[in-house]
């Protein structure tokens, strides 16, 4: 099989989208932003978003959020993600946290659909989730954040963690304590801005040595 290598510049709502499913192969290093990056992103967001809440949002300049290197068949939304996966990670927090702080449950589903591809009991298909973590964390990941209203048990939570569960749990927090000093009209403008304005560059290669 001849190898391939693909790189597209794609906007967060096609990147959390039907088009992939991600997942953290196990040779990966664990989750390890603390709240020093993730307080970094969220800041450069909102500094690129700006202060003028009545600019239309197609007149607020993109923003470049870097690459991500997969391993993906052009075909099959499945990729493995190589190198990315702390910003993949730190993203899905970020949206999982303002779904769960919506106080309007349409925002709430609408963001919902950036975690979660949703299954069709008529087609015979089930929920799959956006990203899936490394064994030892994903069933942590998804119990505790990425299903519906799972802020309350993350807050919550008293069991042992490990590291990278910690970091989840200590960035999802801090998301959690920075959005509630903004409006929910605020945050939902910082949700739009991230599913319309924030662009990534998707490498995609065929099998690991491309990659």
């Amino acid at each position: 099989m001849k190898q391939t290598i693909q790189a597209q510049e794609k906007e967060l709502k096609r990147i959390f989208s039907d088009d992939y499913l991600f997942r953290i192969p196990t040779y990966q290093r664990p989750y390890a932003w603390t709240n020093e990056q993730a307080g970094d992103l969220l800041d450069d967001l909102l500094t690129a978003l700006g202060d003028d809440d009545g600019e239309p949002l197609d007149e607020v300049a993109p923003y470049f959020l870097g690459s991500i290197v997969l391993i993906k068949d052009p075909l099959r939304p499945e990729a493995d993600v190589v190198d990315g996966q702390q910003r993949l990670t730190t993203l899905t927090i970020l949206i999982a946290i303002l779904r769960d702080m919506s106080p309007d449950p349409t925002a709430a589903t609408a963001l919902h659909r950036y975690i979660c591809e949703a299954g069709n009991k008529f087609e015979g298909t089930k929920d799959r989730f956006r990203l899936t973590l490394r064994d030892r964390d994903s069933v942590f990941f998804r119990d505790r954040l990425q299903e519906m209203n799972a802020l309350a048990l993350l807050v919550e939570e008293t069991g042992s963690l490990s590291d990278s569960q910690e970091c989840v749990r200590a960035n999802a927090l801090l998301f959690k304590r920075r959005l509630e000093e903004m409006t929910p009209d605020r945050r939902d403008r910082l949700a739009m801005f991230l599913a319309q304005r924030c662009f990534l560059v998707v490498v995609s290669a065929s099998d690991r040595e491309a990659a």
